[in-house]
This record gives structure tokens, C-alpha cells and sequence, in this order.
């Protein structure tokens, strides 16, 4: 569990990232890992970053289930985030078939 400093920091480094225009990887990964990092409390995290709790189930769900190459593919915007989220569905989370 981190210190009271460390999620602070934490918190406003996402803020932060919010007003950046980083790619839907970078952003994920850090959404993850704050989400870890609050003992996997999605509340915990869309309050702390004013994400709306469904936006923060998505970035956690696409960082935890989508492939390598689908990631590949959101970085390099050939494919949007509820492409990946249909995909994901219709392989019933299965991360080979996504």
C-alpha cells in the first residue's frame, strides 16, 4: 500500500496526464496502476482522477485482457477502444482470440 505522499503524487501525475495528449497505452497503464496501487478500488481511482468510474473499468479492462498487437494497433490509432472492448466481448475475454 502506498503512503499518503506517494498517492498524492500519484493522483496529481494523472491529472497531469489527463491534460496531456498521451495514447490510450500510456494512459491505461498508468489507470492500472494506481488502480493496484488503491487495493484495486475502481471508486478509489475515479475519484481521485475525476474519470468516471465506467471509463476507469475500461482502461483497466483493455491494460488487464487486450493482446500485444491490439495495444499496438490503439497506439497507432488504427483501432478505437470499443473496438477493442466489442472484441474483447465477442472472444468472451479471451485474449488469444481478441
Amino acid at each position: 500500500m502506498l503512503d499518503k505522499t506517494e498517492i498524492i503524487f500519484a493522483v496529481a501525475s494523472l491529472k497531469i496526464l489527463q491534460r496531456l495528449d498521451l495514447d490510450y497505452n500510456d494512459t491505461s497503464k498508468a489507470i492500472t496502476s494506481l488502480y493496484n496501487r488503491l487495493d484495486k478500488d475502481e471508486k478509489k481511482v475515479a475519484e481521485e482522477t475525476g474519470l468516471s468510474l465506467k471509463k476507469v473499468r475500461e482502461y483497466i479492462e483493455i491494460d488487464a485482457l487486450a493482446s500485444p498487437k491490439i495495444k499496438k494497433q490503439l497506439k497507432e490509432h488504427k483501432i478505437n477502444p470499443m473496438d477493442v472492448k466489442r472484441a474483447l466481448r465477442a472472444a468472451h475475454n479471451n485474449i488469444k482470440q481478441s
